[in-house]
């Protein structure tokens, strides 16, 4: 509409419903998995889902890493997915002496999303073009925080300063000072989170989907009968 296409009334928002059960159930650290990928009660974990390009910015968190680990020496990045810039991450990784603060887990089956989610304290969204990327609410729900940056449709459902942080993409300084905050206020953003779970299941449920969907045929239907 802001292009001038269209009215608001030639417009439906229906969101990609998804079922929330699988990560209710797996909120909590998953002990075999943090086993696997050699992760301590203690660290903290600032992770990633999406395939590894360099439109979804997971080079700029490495880059930024040095910073966070004089703030938080704990920190490690977690990336969940695979892509053809994963040896020129770990090159990186590797070239500031952090490779061991940077976990690549590669590929997964989407039906251990659930599981990998577990192990984050943060998840950070660094994509340049997403529309509403569904592991946004999915965290939420888990009662995890979210930095993103704040683009697209990433401020329909985080709220700066509230369950997460909207950076400005690319605004390094940001995403350090927002990443810090949470770490030092964890258990507000985690409880607002946990508080609000209820409102993200029902805007994202499979079954409100299908019923917007289907009024919206109805409708369609309708006016073409007219």
């Amino acid at each position: 509409m802001n292009a001038g296409i269209g009215s608001t009334d030639q417009f439906e928002i229906v969101r990609s419903g998804f079922d929330a059960e699988p990560f209710i159930k797996n909120r909590l650290k998953n002990k075999k998995l943090m086993q696997d990928l050699k992760i301590q009660d203690g660290d903290f974990i600032l992770g990633k889902i999406s395939r590894l390009s360099p439109l979804k910015g997971h080079a700029i968190l490495i880059d930024i890493l040095p910073d966070l680990k004089m703030r938080i020496p704990q920190i490690k990045l977690l990336f969940v997915g695979d892509g053809k810039i994963r040896r020129s991450l770990e090159k990186k990784a590797t070239t500031i002496n952090l490779n061991e603060s940077v976990i690549f887990v590669g590929s997964i089956p989407p039906s251990n999303i659930p599981q990998y989610l577990s192990l984050m304290d943060i998840v950070i969204h660094t994509s340049l073009h997403e529309g509403l990327a569904r592991v946004l609410p999915q965290a939420l729900v888990m009662g995890k925080p979210v930095v993103t940056y704040s683009l697209d449709g990433a401020p329909e459902v985080i709220q700066d300063g509230y369950n997460g942080y909207l950076v400005e993409a690319l605004n390094k300084d940001k995403l350090i000072n927002s990443i810090c905050d949470i770490f030092q206020k964890y258990k507000q953003f985690e409880s607002r989170c946990l508080f609000d779970k209820g409102k993200i299941i029902y805007e994202f449920s499979e079954e409100k989907m299908v019923v917007e969907t289907e009024n919206i045929y109805k409708k369609l239907i309708e006016n073409k009968l007219k």
